[in-house]
């Protein structure tokens, strides 16, 4: 019978054991992606490096969407300049809800529709 896994259960390190994977640090590995970053100055190319090897040095380990968020995506949208007024960042509201005759509390985030 055939294993299923899911991959929600694999990390990165695991596939690239598994499957013998390696990182390709070659620019010219997808060549329709040349000339993307010549409209980027020093400085944004710079930050995007550091995303990159934050992120990389991170992918060696079980990752979670809030990890990813804080080290790769906040500095992205910071450069980009999507966290100044007029664009205004939101977030999910903590939600917690306790009953009266137990000690247990649930915390959760609201969904949005």
């Amino acid at each position: 019978m055939v294993e299923v896994i899911q991959a929600s259960n694999l990390a990165l390190y695991e596939l690239e054991e598994r499957f013998n994977l390696v990182q390709v640090q070659d620019y010219d590995f997808f060549p329709e992606w040349q000339g993307i970053a010549q409209d980027l100055t020093a400085y944004e190319q710079h930050w995007l490096n550091q995303a990159k090897a934050d992120f990389l040095s991170l992918a060696e380990y079980p990752l979670y969407e809030e990890i990813v968020k804080i080290a790769v995506l906040a500095p992205v949208l910071l450069i980009a300049g999507l966290c100044r007024a007029l664009i205004v960042p939101a977030a999910k509201k903590q939600v917690k809800v306790s009953f009266e005759d137990e000690d247990k509390v649930i915390r959760g985030r609201e969904e949005w529709y």
